[in-house]
């Protein structure tokens, strides 16, 4: 003789098409195993947030670390660009009176640490005679061959175009560029 339905002791019976549990309660009436387990806990939740973060941070720092990298080759490359300019002024004697032993140069600025760093084009016997004009360092990049409150001028002779030989570094904490004026002129970056 068969039991009846309600005899039965408690069983699962999962229908594999839908990936459904249903119980079937010892009344007799079938239930759904599944139901309110959708949801997630707290420690789900915090792990996925602590991936995030992780994720988020080292993203962060190769971004700003390529962001430097590129401020210093600008930064580099503008120096240079600067130094030209000056020597080529001074080898025209571009502004220069006669006679006065004016040359052409770049005073380069390190000032105390919390301020930017900076370099100056000028025109005179000294610094600062005739500023022509000014460039910023980015605030990432500082001199790193310049004490902090200090400065250093390079000048040009007259028609050579000839420096004392001298180098300027600039850097962030991962990298340096060295600009250099041989004694023949040559002004170089690496």
């Amino acid at each position: 003789m068969a039991m009846p339905i309600r005899d039965y002791p408690r069983r699962t019976i999962m229908n594999y098409n839908k990936g459904v549990g249903i119980s079937i309660e010892s009344s007799g009436h079938a239930h759904d195993t599944n139901k309110g387990t959708w949801g997630v806990t707290l420690i789900e939740l915090l792990v996925v947030m602590a991936v995030v973060v992780v994720i988020a941070g080292a993203t962060s720092l190769f971004l700003f670390g390529l962001r430097g990298s590129q401020d210093l080759d600008n930064d580099g490359k503008q120096i240079v660009a600067v130094l030209r300019d000056a020597q080529q002024r001074s080898i025209t004697q571009e502004n220069i009176v006669q006679g006065s032993n004016e040359r052409w140069g770049v005073h380069f600025m390190n000032p105390l640490s919390s301020q930017i760093g900076y370099y100056e084009v000028f025109r005179g016997t000294v610094y600062p005679g005739v500023i022509v004009y000014r460039r910023n360092l980015h605030t990432s990049i500082g001199y790193l061959n310049i004490p902090s409150g200090s400065s250093k001028d390079v000048f040009f002779d007259v028609l050579s175009g000839v420096a004392t030989p001298s180098t300027i570094h600039i850097g962030t904490l991962q990298s340096i560029k060295v600009i250099t004026i041989n004694n023949n002129g040559t002004i170089t970056i690496q």
